[in-house]
């Protein structure tokens, strides 16, 4: 998998409020092949989506020597998890993926997702969410994780009021929790502070009773870091204020080009980076699109630096002469070594 930067997850709507369930790696792994999707174009029947271990571990500030046990597992038990969904009419039950291999030697998962949910990650026209990956490589709960999902869909209204029997049905917990206060407690609460400290996100919730019982859960909330339309509705692809904007044959040039990128993510780092030259571009969607094209490259791993040599007590024994102290061995030895 390329540089994660700037990669984009998008799905339908009714994918992200069927019902599942996924470990926190699971989720991770999954997200990271959806975001390797154009979900404009269809989805190749063979297409097969490549995470590595050290993508993994990077992206969500693993440990080298537990990623590779925790990559594996989420590929392992991936393989068995299904979705729910159910229009009112009919209930669907499917897997997320129909092949599965995980190679030791290469230190990488590769998947392939199934056939009945290519509808949902491709060929996205309405009803569909995206957000950048980048936003949830931090959380640390599952929970946390769908719910951001559930609220980015409303991002334009920033309110999103639901059933307390769909909320539990959505994170597959119709039979557990029968005190409100449990869930509450352990999966609510929990969810809303991770969001608040970690994805920018400021949020307010509160029960809606029928009689002495909770019906409904409305949530109220808005991105810290958005610039407002002119409406008062807050996005969260908003470039930001005072920068030229972006024509939108320019936009969907990019996105012709970069696929997988947001256009939103490479005109920030555009407008940081002119904001250091003494001229302003004369022509500002053309200098942007001579940025992007070095900006999307994966950057160049830097040369290892070569180590000093470690000079040991035998090189300083069998190397010394008449009088010399083993400093000025040691000394004469490195000064040798580096001509």
């Amino acid at each position: 998998m390329a540089e994660l930067k700037g990669f984009v997850v998008t799905k339908a709507n009714a994918l992200i409020q069927a019902s599942y369930r996924l470990t926190l790696n699971e989720q991770r792994l999954v997200l990271c092949c959806v975001a390797q999707l154009d979900s404009r174009q269809p989805l190749p029947k063979d297409a097969l989506f490549t995470v590595n271990v050290a993508d993994f571990a990077a992206m969500f500030s693993l440990d080298m020597k537990n990623a590779y046990r925790e990559l594996e597992d989420a590929a392992t038990t991936l393989y068995e998890r299904d979705i729910r969904t159910y229009d009112g009419k009919a209930r669907e039950r499917f897997r997320w993926v129909s092949y599965v291999k995980y190679e030791n030697g290469e230190s990488r998962v590769t998947l392939r997702f199934s056939y009945d949910i290519a509808p949902y990650l491709s060929l996205l026209r309405e009803r569909f969410t995206s957000y950048q990956l980048e936003q949830i490589a931090n959380l640390r709960s599952t929970y946390s994780i769908r719910l951001f999902e559930f609220l980015v869909q409303y991002k334009k209204t920033g309110r999103l009021t639901v059933l307390l029997e769909d909320f539990k049905t959505w994170l597959e917990l119709e039979q557990q929790y029968d005190r409100f206060s449990n869930l509450k407690a352990r999966v609510i609460d929990p969810a809303v502070e991770e969001l608040r400290k970690k994805s920018q996100l400021d949020i307010q919730w509160k029960t809606i009773k029928k009689g002495r019982s909770v019906e409904k859960l409305e949530f109220a909330f808005k991105f810290k870091d958005e610039t407002p339309l002119a409406d008062g509705t807050p996005t969260a692809n908003a470039p930001p204020a005072g920068a030229p904007e972006l024509s939108p044959a320019t936009i969907g040039r990019f996105r012709e080009l970069y696929p997988h990128l947001d256009p939103y993510v490479c005109k920030k780092a555009f407008d940081g980076w002119a904001a250091g030259k003494k001229r302003p571009a004369q022509d500002y969607d053309r200098a942007f699109l001579g940025f992007a094209a070095k900006w999307q490259q994966p950057k160049p791993q830097q040369p290892k630096q070569p180590q000093p040599h470690e000079i040991t007590r035998e090189e300083i024994e069998k190397h010394a002469r008449p009088g010399e102290s083993w400093d000025d061995v040691r000394r004469r030895l490195s000064r040798k070594a580096e001509t």
